[in-house]
């Protein structure tokens, strides 16, 4: 019974060679298949420390760094839209009560003026009594000031994308453009 010999490439010299042939009994071949076992076994003990530090230094990926460079920029953005309105607010109801404290000080001395009076009349208590309603009225439109959301937002939203599998997404509502991220390899 005749045995079909397949061929391979010979690792050591890259030369066609047949599986079943003895060529490596001799011991100079041997040798060289011994050194480069020693070599694949140094690539992988590299390649194993460089693995073990990649795992331990994960928060300091470059990834890491942009995402953590985007949530600063858009904490940033939102404590300076959050001033603002907060400088508007107090801007708005700071002219709203100057206006308010000047009718209130008309007020007071029109008071002061028809208490002194020996004689006054239904129709001056009225007219006070209209001031004062509109005054009150003019506060309370004041404090009738609200926080309106707006649904066109200016907080990027990010998305990370691995080649090998698909995207991963970061759901969020609060967020209108897409920044995309690709692994490094």
């Amino acid at each position: 019974m005749t045995m079909a010999n397949s061929t391979t490439q010979c690792f050591i010299y890259e030369k066609e060679k047949i599986i079943d042939e003895c060529t490596e009994s001799s011991k100079e071949y041997r040798q060289k298949l011994i050194e480069q076992m020693d070599e694949i076994e140094n690539d992988q003990n590299l390649f194993l420390k460089e693995f073990i530090q990649h795992k331990q230094n994960l928060h300091e990926h470059a990834l890491i760094k942009q995402i953590d460079q985007w949530e600063n920029d858009s904490v940033i953005r939102i404590k300076q839209t959050a001033e603002k309105c907060r400088q508007n607010f107090i801007k708005s109801i700071k002219k709203s009560f100057k206006q308010i404290d000047y009718k209130l000080f008309h007020l007071t001395e029109q008071l002061k003026h028809i208490r002194n009076k020996t004689k006054f009349n239904e129709n001056y208590l009225n007219e006070l009594k209209q001031k004062l309603i509109q005054l009150t009225e003019e506060l309370h439109e004041a404090r009738n000031i609200f926080i309106e959301e707006n649904a066109t937002l200016f907080i990027n939203k990010i998305n990370l994308i691995d080649r090998s599998s698909k995207k991963i997404s970061i759901n969020e509502n609060d967020v209108r453009h897409t920044i995309i991220f690709k692994r490094a390899m």
